[in-house]
């Protein structure tokens, strides 16, 4: 049986406004235990394979290339009968407080399909992420985000 939880995420970098989970890996043996939402927006970007996410008991269809926008406070839970690998964005309700952006109020479209504006940001967030000694690394990030 599948539980449920209720995730608060703690941003310990105040110049880094996001979690960042890379290759995330999910087979039909080696999956979360329990459903979560959280106040915070979420993207995942799967990489390989397919599988679903459920959204607040929906079946969207996750393959390589999508991206599934989980919105402030919706219950899902990411599985396959398979193999998947996908890459997690948890952006900081408070951050989008902060730059005017309401996240109970704001919401993404729930599954977006091989959007390569969106795969282009993400990438770019991602490599100035990975790169500590990056000139203007915080203000690069808030730019990316913004722009997701």
């Amino acid at each position: 049986m599948i539980g449920t939880r209720y995730e608060e995420y703690v941003y310990t970098d105040e110049n880094c406004p996001f979690v960042l989970h890379l290759n995330l890996e999910r087979t039909r043996e080696r999956r979360s235990s329990e459903r979560n939402w959280h106040e915070d927006i979420e993207l995942q970007f799967c990489t390989q394979g397919s599988g679903i996410v459920l959204l607040d008991g929906r079946q969207v269809p996750f393959q390589r290339g999508d991206v599934i926008a989980v919105n402030s406070g919706l219950m899902h839970y990411t599985q396959t009968d398979a193999h998947l690998v996908y890459d997690c964005l948890i952006i900081s309700a408070a951050f989008l407080r902060k730059i005017g952006i309401s996240p109970e109020a704001f919401e993404f479209e729930e599954r977006i399909c091989c959007d390569e504006a969106f795969v282009d940001r993400f990438l770019a967030l991602k490599a100035i992420y990975e790169d500590i000694a990056a000139p203007f690394r915080t203000a690069a990030m808030y730019a990316c985000l913004t722009e997701i």
